[in-house]
C-alpha cells in the first residue's frame, strides 16, 4: 500500500468524523478542567488551611501510598474518556462503510487507485488505533495541565515546608500516562474480532447498521436462554464464550490484592497488560480476519443502495 495514499485516506476519515474523533475528547477535557477549576476556586481559607496541615503531616511521614492515590485519581479522571471512546468506536465502525454507500463516496474512492481492501485497512486503523490515540493524547494533555497548575497553586498558596515539587515528581504521572499509551495495541489485538464484526455489519446493512451489529448476538442469547429455561438444555455456548473472552475480573481478583498492598504502580499495572494479552489468541485473530474478509467481500460485491 502506498504510504501517501494511506495517509490521505486517514486524513479523510478524520475530516469525515471530526466531531466524533477530535471534538468529543476536547469537550470532555474542557468540561473536566472547568469542574476542577470550579472546585479549586470554591475552596475557602479553612479548607486550604486543612489541606496544608494534612500535607505537612504527610510530608514528614510515609508517602508510600501517594503514588497510588495519584494513579487512582488519574484512572478516575480517565473513566469518562474511556466510556465516550467506546461509544465513538462503536459508532465509527458501524457507520463508516454504511455512510460511504449512503453518500456515494464509495464511487469516488473506487475511481482512484485505492482498492476496497486498502479502504478496510484504513477503517480498522482509524477506528482501532487512531481514535484511542486521540482520546488518550487529549487526556494526557489534560492530566499534565492539571498537574502543572496544581503544582503552581500549591507552591504559591501552601506552606513552604511542604515539599511540593519533590512530591509531584514522585507521583508517577508520566509513568502512568505511559502505561495507558502502552495498552492501546493490546486492546486493539484483544478487540480485533469486535471491530471487524462491527465493520461487517456496517458493510452489509441498508439501514440501522448498529442494530445489525447487536440484534444477531441478542437473538442467539435469547435462544440460548429459552433453550435452558424451557427445555433444560444447556447450550449457552456463545454466552459462555463471550463471558470468558471479555472477562478480566478473575485475573484482577488475583492480581489486584497484590497491586493495592504493594503500591508498586508501574510494575503491578503490567498485570492488566498480561491479562489482556492472555485473551489474545490465534483463533481470535483468525476470527477477526474472517469477519474482515466478509466485510471486504460484501463491500466489493454488494450493490450500492
Amino acid at each position: 500500500m502506498n504510504v501517501s495514499s494511506f495517509i490521505i485516506a486517514v486524513q479523510r476519515e478524520f475530516w469525515e468524523f471530526k466531531r466524533m474523533v477530535v471534538w468529543q475528547p476536547i469537550i470532555i477535557a474542557l468540561l473536566a478542567l472547568s469542574m476542577l477549576a470550579l472546585g479549586a476556586v470554591s475552596l475557602d481559607s479553612y479548607q486550604i488551611k486543612r489541606l496544608e496541615e494534612v500535607l505537612l503531616i504527610q510530608n514528614s511521614a510515609d508517602w508510600s501510598n501517594y503514588s497510588l492515590i495519584v494513579f487512582s485519581g488519574i484512572l478516575m479522571l480517565f473513566l469518562p474518556f474511556v466510556v465516550t471512546m467506546i461509544f465513538a468506536q462503536f459508532s465509527y465502525f458501524t457507520h463508516c462503510l454504511y455512510d460511504d454507500r449512503k453518500d456515494l463516496s464509495v464511487m469516488f474512492w473506487r475511481s482512484l487507485p485505492f482498492s476496497d481492501l486498502k479502504t478496510l485497512a484504513v477503517k480498522v486503523f482509524m477506528g482501532a488505533l487512531c481514535i484511542p490515540l486521540v482520546f488518550v493524547t487529549v487526556f494526557a494533555v489534560l492530566v499534565l495541565l492539571v498537574w502543572l497548575i496544581s503544582g503552581v497553586l500549591a507552591v504559591t498558596f501552601l506552606n513552604d515546608q511542604v515539599e511540593v515539587l519533590k512530591r509531584m515528581l514522585e507521583a508517577g504521572v508520566f509513568s502512568t500516562l505511559g502505561l495507558i499509551y502502552l495498552h492501546i495495541v493490546p486492546f486493539f489485538l484483544w478487540l480485533f474480532p469486535v471491530y471487524t464484526w462491527l465493520l461487517m455489519a456496517s458493510a452489509y446493512a441498508n439501514k440501522a447498521p448498529a442494530l445489525w451489529a447487536i440484534l444477531p448476538i441478542l437473538t442467539v442469547f435469547l435462544l440460548e436462554f429459552m433453550a435452558e429455561s424451557l427445555f433444560g438444555i444447556d447450550v449457552a455456548y456463545l454466552s459462555n464464550t463471550l463471558s470468558d473472552y471479555f472477562g478480566l475480573v478473575t485475573f484482577y481478583d488475583k492480581k489486584g490484592i497484590i497491586f493495592i498492598q504493594n503500591s508498586q504502580i508501574v510494575l503491578e499495572a503490567f498485570s492488566w497488560f498480561d491479562a489482556i494479552m492472555a485473551k489474545v489468541s490465534v483463533y481470535s485473530l483468525i476470527l477477526g480476519g474472517v469477519f474482515w474478509y466478509i466485510a471486504y467481500w460484501i463491500r466489493a460485491n454488494k450493490s450500492i443502495q
